[in-house]
């Protein structure tokens, strides 16, 4: 269902027929007002409309007028942050033992750290599929699915897309644990009773490591600190915003490249136009001017041609 369909369903249905509507449309675009008026949206406006621009449009819609918002300040300016400030892992706990779970969120919080928790393996890999995490701390014995299978089906899931730091908890001291642990695919291993020390420990290490993973490439790297000037957001919001680009590309360029080898022209579309539209969200002119020629190359049908541009891509970000 495109934008306009929806629009005029939704103007149908006399429960939400009265919900403003506003469509966002990319900057290439040339819809005018009237066309999405006669659809039921108020106005439209870019994907590119930013911080005190886009309250405007939305107080307009909504008949608010401008002495409204005149002296409201929109967001806050982060520029005068001097340097980055000190990176903190997205944590994952998995654990059914509720005052283990206390006990453990406690301990980080006197390292100024805090979690997210998952009260068992189904839990987890459904919160995976969905979230990132720096650092997974994985109960082994749990109900409903066990730290093991939930591992298996949490590397099934993400193949060579990407992979999450997984360390395995388990009560169960014994020889052969460790192994078993690895073969299931965690990266570590940490024996209860924990030692927090050695858990600290580990949540630096992993967390070095991501810092340095971060740059995807230099090219995405050098882009950050212009979005942070454009969009008055936080360099470390910016920061999660580019890390969860950087893991998205190589699965949507895995993705083209399966549907340029195969000349599936349609799937291609689709996935070019998201990227386009990510890219040029992000304000990253290079992808994005990049994916507006594949996009033309994809309705034009030109297999060549798209090589040719694809191969400029993976050269670019990889």
């Amino acid at each position: 269902m495109s934008s306009y369909d929806l629009g005029a369903a939704l103007k149908n249905i006399p429960l939400v027929q009265d919900i403003k509507l506003i469509l966002l449309r990319d900057e290439d675009q040339r819809e005018e007002d009237s066309a999405a008026q006669e659809y039921g949206f108020s106005r439209y406006i870019t994907t590119a409309l930013r911080g005190e621009k886009l309250i405007q449009a939305i107080a307009s819609v909504l008949s608010f007028g401008e002495d409204k918002i005149a002296g409201e300040q929109v967001g806050t300016n982060h520029k005068e942050e001097k340097g980055r400030q000190p990176y903190k892992p997205k944590i994952l706990l998995v654990e059914d033992n509720e005052m283990n779970r206390k006990i453990i969120i406690r301990m980080l919080k006197t390292h100024d750290l805090s979690c997210d928790v998952a009260i068992n393996g189904r839990e987890a890999y459904m919160t995976l599929r969905n979230n990132n995490y720096d650092i997974v701390f994985m109960d082994c014995q749990m109900p409903e699915m066990d730290g093991y299978e939930s591992t298996a089906k949490i590397r099934s899931e993400e193949g060579t897309k990407k992979h999450t730091t997984i360390v395995a908890m388990t009560a169960n001291a014994m020889e052969g644990d460790r192994e078993r642990c690895m073969e299931a695919g965690m990266d570590d291993y940490i024996s209860k009773p924990i030692d927090f020390e050695a858990m600290f420990e580990m949540i630096e290490a992993y967390s070095k490591k991501r810092e340095k993973g971060f740059s995807h490439s230099n090219f995405l790297e050098k882009n950050i600190d212009g979005f942070v000037a454009y969009s008055g957001m936080s360099e470390r919001d910016v920061e999660k915003l580019f890390d969860d680009y950087s893991l998205y590309l190589p699965e949507v360029l895995k993705e083209m490249k399966v549907s340029i080898e195969g000349m599936d022209f349609e799937q291609l579309g689709i996935l070019v136009h998201q990227l386009k539209g990510s890219s040029g969200n992000l304000k990253i002119a290079e992808i994005y001017d990049l994916a507006m020629k594949i996009e033309e190359a994809t309705g034009r049908e030109e297999k060549e041609v798209l090589e040719v541009l694809f191969a400029e891509l993976e050269g670019l970000v990889l």
